[in-house]
């Protein structure tokens, strides 16, 4: 057994309790004496689908009686009576992003009948050039659900019909793709888990999953998730919003589809401004109302940083927080081909689609979707035009293009504006920038809106910078952020699961999760690298350490065991041909060849040797693996320990550069630069084991 060192280098359950939506801010017991009548029309003079909202001068919201309504506005075909009492009422009309806003004011008394007869636009077409939009996470009546999404110019929505239940009154469905209208298909039997580890949809599911827990943790997530794919291995998986605490966890398993970048936090008159139960954010850093749009973003481009591919998502989840249906949706570009589920679904997997709760971003590079792929070298920049043009009912003032995670450029706009009468514009932009990429990684395009109650916006899935090894980006800065959250959330299991059976099932997919991404700093870019020399303490003895020739085989080759296993676990395992050369060793081989052929692999990979005395401290010399560093990141070494007098107790490793920060002398701080570890969890054993080579 050899000792693994790690070094780093430094510079419940709870409940929410959510307003009742449909009964927020309404007016239900009042005099029926006065109607507002609406008749909405599109440019060609027919009736439209659209939504309405009417409030009183106090807030309250007013719906017409026997149609589909939620919060704080209701859905029509384009005709509306609404029965109030006499005052004044203020309205606003929407249709989705691809139609202008309208809004209003009216006064009634008495007995009055008013009608109010108005125009909605299209000021753009989206379906005509290729793309196609769709809400992910809805949770309204499958009666309504053609009503809503014609009101809303939606083409696809999954509808949710088992959430964190059982499910086993809902029976296998014969068919769960229902087409209608022009061109528009929504889905039955899509499904939500969501628990303390946060909320995960499931789409294209002909048999819900029987959601029966003990409690918010156990059993895993990923149980149902392995059932999910039992049933249906292309069932599309959303990890609904980026922030909830089991996204590394989600993220290692390889199973995800997508991540809803335009979340439910993100409301239509209002921000829902904290994470819930998940990770939070720092307030300071990002204060409300937008810090929770900004954190989503943050989170997804660290999941880019770390070199997954995954297309951002879209889902306002009307019928449990205070949206209308595809407020929040994703657009996404199927070209000439037919829509269908699966269609949309493989489109939005290449990553050709934009999320939106507001602005129509139509983005190209050098004429290229989203999704695509540029080739750039090591070293070199590229220069790649983008056509960027933008409709929005609401004034954007700039535009930001982001590369790895940061912003470098953003563009100021100026808007052509369109007007289509004195309550109803729509905001026009357009750009051709030449924008500087330096080196492979990733870059997209966002569009904030100059709205101060809530975040809308629009992003473009990334593009992607490769080199001609096609290796993606990988930063240690991201890696690291996941491996934090990661033991964030394995001490929150630890004090929410008392069971040691139970415990230990829920912990496995964590700790699985974090044996990945310590697994994945082998592939940072080596521009991310800093490295920092060791240097071995000129006091200490470095002397020749004994040669060992001869062990009993059978019980080295079983630690040699125990440390690749070790290895693996931590993230940072053996070089595969060693490995498979180690793994050629049998106990029955002769000993002396064993122990030769050991040392001879596993030499080059000690930072340090260290001979055991019967008295006194040991000696030590520079073992041969190179003595660098990887700045704010883990590196694991092996320690070669020749014990000759079979000693069992244990070896401390000690660094003066490795002393506590706190309460230092501000003298010695700058000399103390590292965190020094060593593993002696499973499968490897605290103590030296008393053979003569470890």
């Amino acid at each position: 057994m050899k000792l693994i060192l790690n070094i780093y280098y430094t510079l419940l359950f709870c409940v929410i309790v959510l307003p009742h939506w449909s009964a927020y801010g309404q007016r239900s017991n009042y005099p029926e004496s006065s109607q507002i009548k609406f008749a909405v029309f599109s440019s060609s003079g027919e009736l439209i689908p659209c939504r309405i909202h009417l409030m009183d001068s106090s807030g309250n919201s007013y719906f017409a009686r026997g149609l589909p309504k939620w919060a704080d506005h209701f859905v029509c075909r384009g005709e509306a009576t609404v029965t109030v009492p006499e005052g004044r009422y203020s309205y606003v009309i929407e249709r989705g992003p691809e139609f202008t806003r309208i809004s209003g004011n009216v006064e009634v008394h008495g007995n009055q009948l008013i009608s109010v007869e108005r125009l909605l636009h299209s000021h753009t077409d989206m379906k005509a050039k290729g793309w196609y939009s769709g809400d992910m996470h809805v949770h309204r009546s499958v009666s309504d659900v053609r009503l809503l999404m014609e009101a809303e110019n939606l083409d696809y929505a999954p509808v949710i019909s088992w959430w964190n239940s059982p499910a086993k009154t809902i029976k296998p469905l014969d068919q769960i793709d229902i087409p209608f209208g022009e061109n528009r298909l929504y889905t039955l039997g899509a499904g939500e888990d969501e628990r303390e580890g946060g909320a995960l949809l499931y789409i294209g599911l002909r048999q819900p999953l029987n959601l029966s827990v003990k409690s918010r943790e156990f059993p895993s997530p990923m149980k149902f998730l392995n059932e999910a794919r039992s049933i249906n291995k292309d069932v599309w998986i959303d990890m609904e919003k980026p922030f909830w605490w089991d996204v590394p966890t989600w993220l290692a398993s390889g199973e995800m589809n997508s991540i809803g970048l335009a979340n439910n936090h993100m409301c239509h008159s209002q921000m829902l401004e904290n994470e819930a139960w998940g990770f939070s954010r720092d307030i300071h850093r990002l204060p409300n109302p937008k810090g929770n749009g900004y954190w989503s973003q943050e989170i997804y481009y660290h999941i880019l940083n770390t070199g997954l591919r995954l297309p951002p998502s879209a889902g306002s989840a009307s019928g449990v927080l205070p949206n209308p249906v595809g407020y929040n949706r994703v657009y996404v570009h199927l070209g000439d081909k037919k829509f269908t589920r699966q269609s949309w679904f493989s489109a939005l997997k290449e990553g050709r689609c934009f999320v939106t709760n507001g602005p129509i971003l139509n983005v190209t590079a050098q004429n290229l979707l989203p999704g695509s792929t540029f080739e750039i070298n090591a070293g070199e920049t590229k220069n790649i035009k983008l056509d960027i043009k933008i409709s929005s009912n609401d004034p954007i003032s700039h535009l930001e293009i982001i590369h790895n995670g940061k912003i470098v450029d953003t563009l100021e706009l100026h808007a052509q504006t369109d007007n289509y009468g004195s309550d109803s514009r729509v905001f026009n932009y357009s750009a051709n920038p030449v924008v500087e990429f330096s080196g492979k990684g990733w870059f997209l395009v966002r569009a904030i809106a100059d709205v101060d109650f809530t975040f809308r916006f629009a992003s473009t899935s990334p593009w992607f910078l490769n080199d001609r090894t096609g290796r993606p980006y990988v930063s240690r800065k991201s890696l690291q952020f996941f491996v934090d959250w990661l033991g964030k959330r394995i001490a929150r299991v630890k004090s929410n699961v008392s069971n040691p059976d139970e415990l230990v099932e829920v912990l496995a997919p964590h700790n699985a999760a974090l044996r990945f991404w310590k697994n994945r700093f082998r592939y940072v870019d080596n521009d991310e690298l800093k490295t920092k020399s060791l240097k071995f303490d000129s006091s200490s003895r470095n002397e020749k350490i004994p040669v060992v020739t001869r062990v009993e085989s059978q019980p080295l080759i079983s630690a040699v065991s125990r440390l690749i296993e070790a290895m693996e676990y931590i993230g940072t395992p053996l070089p595969a041909d060693v490995v498979s050369k180690l793994q050629l060793l049998n106990p029955g081989d002769d000993d002396k060849f064993v122990t030769q052929r050991i040392q001879e692999l596993l030499d080059p990979l000690c930072l340090a040797l260290v001979s055991v005395n019967d008295q006194g401290p040991p000696l030590t010399a520079k073992g041969k693996a190179k003595p660098e560093l990887i700045e704010q990141g883990w590196r694991s070494f092996l320690i070669k320990v020749v014990n000759k007098p079979g000693r069992r107790g244990r070896l401390l490793i000690e660094s003066p550069n490795a002393k506590p920060l706190p309460h230092s002398p501000s003298e010695l701080v700058p000399s103390r630069w590292m965190q020094l570890d060593s593993y002696d969890g499973q499968p490897m054993n605290p103590n030296l084991s008393g053979l003569g080579l470890e």
